[in-house]
């Protein structure tokens, strides 16, 4: 069986069929690989959809998700920490080379005019490694690993 992670990529919302019913050996479909998320939680779903998928309209879903996980771990201090955290954490997570601020877009158009972004310079990609003072980069850390956790416990949870 391909791993679960390539599976994925046969997966989007629109290219299921609900009134195709075959599929499996030796074609694995789209409505197999859904098949396969079925079991998983929806948090579990959604980050492999949005990773392996392009699944942008998961996001904000997933990004609520894991804003309120982090929030019921009393993290609610700071100048809009939590959001940034949340944010941070998870853009790494999905696209671990573009830059979480632009998302990869390099800057925006102001006026008609392109302003670089002011995380990556510009480049679209990270640039900046995130230097969040204590108690943050604890969390940071914390962060990554749960995510991980979550993506591996997913990946599992499709075998």
């Amino acid at each position: 069986m391909p791993d679960p992670r390539e599976l994925l990529a046969l997966l989007a919302t629109k290219s299921i069929d609900p009134a195709t019913t075959f599929g499996g050996e030796p074609e694995i479909t789209p409505a197999d690989v859904a098949a396969m998320l079925a079991p998983l939680t929806q948090c579990q779903s959604r980050l492999l959809r949005v990773k392996y998928a392009g699944e942008a309209q998961d996001y904000h879903l997933l990004w609520s998700s894991w804003f309120i996980k982090l929030m019921d771990r009393g993290w609610s201090e700071g100048d809009g920490m939590v959001e940034k955290l949340a944010t941070i954490s998870l853009e790494e997570h999905i696209s671990p080379n573009r830059c979480w601020a632009c998302k990869g877009t390099k800057g925006a158009m102001i006026a008609n005019k392109h302003v670089d972004c002011p995380i990556c310079y510009g480049s679209g990609y990270k640039y900046v490694i995130h230097d969040m003072q204590d108690p943050w980069n604890g969390r940071l850390e914390w962060c990554r690993r749960e995510l991980q956790k979550l993506e591996q416990a997913a990946v599992d949870g499709m075998r």
